[in-house]
Parts: structure tokens; C-alpha cells; sequence
């Protein structure tokens, strides 16, 4: 059986890992949540997170699940915005 601080110990790792920001960072060039359109900071403060290089912020936590769906596909989006 897998105690419960395992579970908490090994969820902040990977939270860490998927989330660590380096100053290698692309900046997230857009002022707007990649998944709901929504301005950022319109809900608070925006959910910051660094996936393969590229900063990546969408309005609000339960936008990352749609993200982590499709990572790649949103990673090419903001590539693409960046280079207009």
C-alpha cells in the first residue's frame, strides 16, 4: 500500500518537473489562456507552468488538463503566434 505522503511526495515532484521554470524559458508571447481564450489575469493570476522550453500560461489551474491532452498541438500554436 502507497502512503499517503508517497502519493503528496511523488505528486509535487512531477508537479516540479513539469513546471520548472529555467532562464532558457521561451516567453509566453501572448496576452490571452491558449485554451479558453480568456484574457489573462481576467480569473486572477495566471497558471505558469515551462513544457520543452516554452513558457506556457493559461488563465486559471483546470486549463492545464485540457493542455496536458494536447500538449504538443498548443506548444505549435504558441511557436506559430510567436513568429507573426
Amino acid at each position: 500500500m502507497i502512503s499517503h505522503l508517497s502519493l503528496t511526495t511523488f505528486a509535487c515532484a512531477m508537479m516540479v518537473a513539469l513546471t520548472s521554470c529555467g532562464p532558457d524559458a521561451k516567453p509566453y508571447p501572448l496576452d490571452t489562456c491558449l485554451i479558453s481564450g480568456n484574457k489573462l489575469g481576467a480569473h486572477g493570476e495566471p497558471y505558469v507552468l515551462v513544457r520543452d522550453g516554452q513558457e506556457v500560461k493559461l488563465c486559471c489551474e483546470p486549463c492545464l488538463d485540457d493542455f496536458n491532452k494536447d500538449a504538443a498541438k498548443y506548444l505549435a500554436e504558441i511557436a506559430a503566434k510567436a513568429n507573426q
